[in-house]
């Protein structure tokens, strides 16, 4: 291995061709790089980091376009205001797969998550504690309201697999008067399958009285 250097890079030479290159550029940034200019990471702020970075200990490290950048810092905890964009081809098949992953602790979001594909969890859990809910009362008529409901079977459009589905329509719950079980979404409707497992629990219950009014009547 040989080492040469140029004006604004150092050139590491194996065989008499070039292996590896460490360039400096304008604004703090050093590019290094492969074989080639398409194989390289970019480290920006390595220096006198602007007033418009979180953190002297800060840098990030871009990827061929430039387009995401990913933090790292010696810092516990960051806030950081923008939008992070990561383009992998990696499907999320287990927890150790797919373009990001968490190798320890938890995900923090204080907001709505919107995904495209399925989600797949160990348990999952919905707040439920009486000390976060107001105006509470029993639901009435619960057993009408499930005779409402037109349960059906669709195949979803983005779904390429052409599955069968069997659930419910949110614009029907809607037309039967259960508009509560819907939310409106920016460009659809979607459906809040807790609630309806409230109106069934109700609807059970509701039975089991008229079952045992039925037997002792007999």
């Amino acid at each position: 291995m040989n080492l040469a250097w140029t004006t604004d890079s150092i050139k590491f030479k194996s065989s008499g061709s070039v292996s590896s290159k460490i360039k400096g550029t304008a604004n703090n940034i050093i590019t290094v790089s492969g074989t080639s200019e398409s194989t390289r990471a970019t480290i920006r702020n390595v220096a006198e980091p602007s007033d418009n970075t979180d953190a002297a200990t800060k840098f990030y490290v871009d990827n061929n376009s430039g387009a995401g950048n990913a933090v790292l810092t010696t810092s516990v905890e960051q806030t950081k205001s923008g939008i992070l964009n990561l383009s992998n081809n990696e499907e999320a098949s287990s927890t150790a797969t797919g373009a990001l992953r968490l190798t320890a602790g938890g995900l923090g979001v204080d907001g709505n998550g919107h995904f495209g594909g399925s989600v797949y969890a160990t348990e999952y859990l919905t707040t439920s504690d009486v000390m976060r809910k107001k105006d509470i009362s029993h639901i009435e008529n619960p057993l009408s309201k499930i005779g409402m409901i037109k349960p059906a079977e669709y195949k979803l459009i983005s779904d390429n697999s052409n599955r069968k589905i069997y659930g419910l329509l949110a614009q029907q719950l809607e037309e039967a008067g259960l508009e509560n079980t819907v939310v409106n979404g920016s460009n659809h409707k979607s459906v809040d399958y807790n609630s309806i497992i409230g109106l069934l629990v109700g609807a059970i219950n509701e039975l089991k009285n008229e079952v045992e009014e039925l037997k002792k009547s007999n």
